[in-house]
């Protein structure tokens, strides 16, 4: 009897085995765990999902509850290209981990508190690492105080930094790991190498003894707070590699006072410089690429606290819009009090939100006929308006917040002829009491000074454009062109043609020549020097100082003279002549009073 229960239970033995579980953690992702090996595997291609912690949320990730604390080994495969918030966190049996070429991101939490885990292998595709990725772990507590890297990113500051710390990031490095030096306010300078392409969230959080610091142009991201709480930074020129600003990127920087954005950014998020109380200038260096940020609310857009904008060095007052912007974006130029005009060309289809909100010296505006769509809020706090002209002829509905509350009143709006009955139908009637339709308006005039044919005026018909050609004689070319005191002479075709946007009130057109000799140096048409007549006086730009100024008249005879001085040098002299010759140094140029 004793022999036949043995048996028995012998033959029960081969039916007892070790469960297997699996299931899904991405889009094209799997997980397999093998009990019998403790062997945890990722498999697939594509991104981990982000799972956040079993005590703070019923979201862990699928194997935390039954085997975290069983899992020996992990198994990586190659195709999958992240690796999730709080993936594997308190697998403390894990000794090592080697992760695939394929992985670009780790994410926070992802390892913290893997306390048995001693050996990680980073591939040099990892260039974003989470918030304490690998913090408690065994391999973290074995490095020696200072900043710690993790594969090829630096990932964090360990131990407490000294006193007016200068830091260089070793060359090689390709990115900066979130919260890499969060908090670190003794941090006074960091040099970062042109191998960094991003710079992770809240990577100098706090760092308000970070006086300045140089973003090199490889990097293409600066992610959400990097620089939250600087607020020992003066200036911040972001480079050309970058297209993306995160949100709250330099919230809290209170020292700032200019910041510089390149023609690369294209989106720029909330917040990004909420509370840069001391910002006074935007530098851009292309109105195109401004006019197409996707701005993330007001404050995402440094023009809030820094209200001028600069155009390649000089101030913009006098908006020209480009004529191949078809969309001028939300917030483009909220904020910016510098702005007493404004020109928008017959491309624009699309005027954003809140776009010119709280230009406070616009006197008037002229909405051009090819606008289809003006967004809520695009001219709401204009405090200075009087009037809006508008030439479109079957205007977009619009709600009464696109402009002032009080120009409801005190405003005027004036349309094309016969075109009242649709104004009112879309809703601009509840914007403006006062209507007129521009037939019931003065003519307008343009006065034309043109160096070779002296000043002209021209009888102009209100939302209508004019092309002129420009034909100097010999020895002299074109060397500049203002409209609306504006510098327009980039928008001439090859052949000398320049076309004005839609006319809406009386102004000037101002044509120069520059002489073309052997007895005058070459120069390109890239120089910067302009020679301008502004209220009777000779204006000369961008020369050098000390350089000589003579002003003649076409028969030689010197009407004045004086020589350049920093900056901008104006001459004073009575200009009878119609056409007058300036001579800047070895370079002559024609103007027109």
């Amino acid at each position: 009897m004793k022999k036949q229960i043995v048996l028995f239970l012998l033959a029960l033995l081969p039916m007892v085995a070790w469960a297997d579980e699996s299931g899904t953690c991405g889009s094209n992702l799997t997980w397999t765990y093998e009990e019998a090996t403790g062997t945890l595997t990722i498999s697939g291609t594509g991104m981990m999902w982000d799972y956040l912690s079993y005590y703070e949320s019923n979201n862990p990730a699928p194997w935390y509850e039954s085997y975290h604390s069983a899992i020996q080994t992990i198994i990586i495969e190659e195709g999958v290209k992240s690796i999730g918030g709080y993936a594997f966190y308190e697998c403390s049996e894990i000794t090592s981990i080697t992760i695939p070429n394929s992985v670009t991101t780790i994410g926070d939490y992802a390892f913290r508190y893997c306390s048995g885990l001693t050996s990680i292998t980073i591939p040099n595709s990892v260039t974003t690492i989470g918030d304490y990725a690998f913090n408690d772990t065994g391999w973290y507590n074995n490095q020696p105080d200072g900043l710690v890297y993790a594969g090829f990113v630096a990932y964090r500051y360990k131990g407490t930094m000294p006193a007016n710390t200068n830091l260089i990031i070793s060359d090689g490095t390709i990115g900066i790991a979130n919260s890499a030096f969060s908090g670190c306010s003794s941090l006074t300078s960091i040099t970062i190498p042109n191998s960094v392409t991003c710079i992770g969230k809240r990577a100098f959080y706090g760092c308000s003894g970070l006086s300045s610091i140089t973003i090199p142009n490889s990097v293409t991201a600066i992610e959400r707070s990097a620089f939250d709480g600087c607020s020992g930074l003066t200036s911040i020129t972001i480079p050309n590699s970058v297209t993306s600003i995160g949100g709250y990127a330099f919230y809290g920087c209170s020292g700032l006072t200019s910041v510089t954005i390149p023609n690369s950014v294209i989106s720029i998020l909330d917040y990004a410089f909420s509370r840069c109380s001391a910002l006074t200038s935007v530098h851009i260096s292309d109105l195109v690429a401004w006019c197409s940020i996707s701005f993330r609310g007001i404050e995402s857009n440094p023009l809030y606290y820094a209200h001028h904008l600069y155009l390649n060095g000089e101030e913009i007052k006098n908006l020209i819009i480009p004529n191949s912007v078809t969309n001028i974006g939300g917030y483009a130029f909220s904020g910016c009090f510098g702005l007493t005009s404004i020109t928008i060309p017959n491309s624009v289809a699309l005027i954003g939100s809140f776009a010119f909100s709280y230009c406070s010296r616009l006197a008037s505006i002229t909405i051009p006929n090819s606008v289809r769509i003006v967004e809520d809020y695009a001219f709401t706090g204009c405090s200075g308006l009087t009037s809006v002209t508008s030439n479109m002829v079957r205007p977009p509905i619009v709600n009464a917040n696109v402009f002032p509350d009080f120009f409801k009143t005190r405003g005027t709006l004036y349309i094309p002829a016969s075109t009242r009955q649709y104004y009112s139908e879309r809703g601009w009637s509840n914007c403006f009491i006062n209507i007129v339709e521009m037939e019931d308006g003065e003519p307008l005039w343009m006065t034309i000074m043109d160096a070779e044919q002296g000043k002209s005026q021209l009888k102009c018909e209100a939302g209508k454009s004019y092309t002129f050609r420009f034909e100097p004689s010999d020895g002299w070319r074109i060397h500049s062109v203002s409209f609306k005191g504006a510098d327009v002479t980039s928008w001439l075709t090859k052949d000398g043609e320049f076309t004005t946007p839609a006319m809406s009130a009386s102004t000037e057109l101002i044509v120069t020549y520059e002489q073309i000799a052997t007895n005058v140096k070459a120069f390109t048409d890239e120089s910067d020097m302009r020679v301008v007549l502004i209220n009777d006086e000779i204006v000369v730009k961008n020369a050098d100082p000390g350089t000589p100024i003579s002003i003649y008249d076409l028969s030689g005879r010197l009407l004045g003279s004086t020589k350049v001085t920093e900056g901008i040098t104006k001459v004073q002299t009575t200009l009878n002549d119609k056409v007058v010759i300036v001579k800047v140094g070895d370079r002559s140029v024609k103007v027109a009073r």
